[in-house]
């Protein structure tokens, strides 16, 4: 029991949680995911005249997911698991989500935080 509990409390904190990084706008789907990491891409890759405000959101539900990964990989069974390489930057991890939003439109539709979670877990999966 305390098990499921546990699963679902970090469920919950996976998918609300980013969702705050979004309170600001009137979008917290796939679409404003993908906008804001592009955004994140291409104020790394110099160029200026981008919405920094955009690029922070992305930084913000990058954050949050991933540090969760420690916590909830102990809550899923092996093959749900992401195991993402301390190594990994978070521009890195950007255009990690921009390349999955972008390969996997359908999902636009879902929670930034969730996506993200999907898109490194693609990325880097646990042996």
């Amino acid at each position: 029991m305390k098990a499921c509990w546990l699963k679902a409390s970090v469920f919950a904190t996976l998918v609300f949680l980013p969702s705050l990084v979004y309170a600001e706008t009137t979008e917290a789907d796939g679409n404003a995911l993908l906008r804001n990491c592009q955004t994140m891409v291409d104020l790394h890759d110099s160029r200026d005249d981008v919405n920094r405000h955009d690029a922070g959101a992305c930084l913000g539900t990058l954050t949050g997911v991933i540090s969760l990964f420690a916590t909830i990989n102990k809550g899923l069974d092996p093959a749900d698991q992401s195991c993402v390489p301390d190594s990994v930057t978070y521009i890195q991890a950007a255009r990690i989500v921009v390349r999955w939003l972008k390969e996997n439109p359908k999902y636009l539709n879902s929670g930034p935080g969730s996506l993200v979670f999907i898109a490194m877990r693609d990325a880097y999966p646990c042996k």
